[in-house]
């Protein structure tokens, strides 16, 4: 359903698979650019079925209103695409990870 919204939208020059579209999205989750979240159907969400998860693009902070995850719902290898590559002392591992990095810097 992303992977169709996103193609509409024509935002991307390039045709890309569902799964890339998928691997980019995680990574602008991680990134902190979108927030993932479940629709209550009310709202800016009428037109998402309750319980669907759904993607919000962050607005850009102003001082009293930015938004911040809670630690443990933002850890990111819950949604690393390469989280089956990553293996301790690998090409991909927790201590060569930004998205581990920064988190823990949270």
């Amino acid at each position: 359903m992303v992977a169709d919204a996103v193609r509409r939208s024509r935002v991307l020059k390039n045709d890309y698979s569902g799964q890339e579209i998928g691997d980019i999205v995680r990574a602008l989750v991680l990134d902190n650019d979108v927030v993932e979240m479940r629709s209550n159907g009310l709202g800016e969400f009428a037109s998402v079925p309750t319980g669907r998860m759904c993607y919000k693009c962050r607005r850009l902070p102003d001082a009293a209103k930015e938004l911040r995850a809670g630690a443990m719902a933002s850890i990111p290898c819950g949604v690393c695409p390469q989280m089956a590559h990553c293996t301790p002392g690998g090409i991909i591992s927790p201590t060569s990870c930004e998205y581990y990095s920064k988190w823990l810097d949270f």
